[in-house]
């Protein structure tokens, strides 16, 4: 029986192409842009220009908050690595809490 090779990892480009087009296509951040934006332009200025500035903050923001979360992720996942099992159990655990406590909620 012969053994399939494993798909070659995407590259850094590839992966950031991806998500630069599901950003780009998500809903959510088009209405976000939508419904803020406006909010903070002054109409007797050029718009182009503070568009650019506020999606350069946004941006900026954005880039180091996932970056801190990114970082974040990395530490724990190693650290929660060589426990086993406990991260599943402990989740399982807090999901059978919830329900539990659906469960016995009275209604008003």
């Amino acid at each position: 029986m012969r053994r399939r090779r494993r798909p070659a990892p995407p590259g850094r480009r590839a992966i950031w192409v991806r998500g630069f087009v599901v950003s780009l296509t998500n809903p959510k951040t088009l209405f976000f842009y939508g419904a803020l934006f406006p909010q903070f332009i002054d109409p007797a200025r050029p718009a182009s220009s503070q568009v650019a500035v506020l999606a350069g903050s946004f941006l900026g923001l954005a880039l180091a908050i996932d970056s801190l979360w990114v970082l974040l992720g990395g530490a724990l996942g190693r650290r929660l690595a060589g426990v086993g099992r406990l991260p599943n159990r402990i989740g399982g655990g807090l999901l059978c809490g919830a329900a539990l406590g659906l469960a016995i909620a009275r209604r008003p």
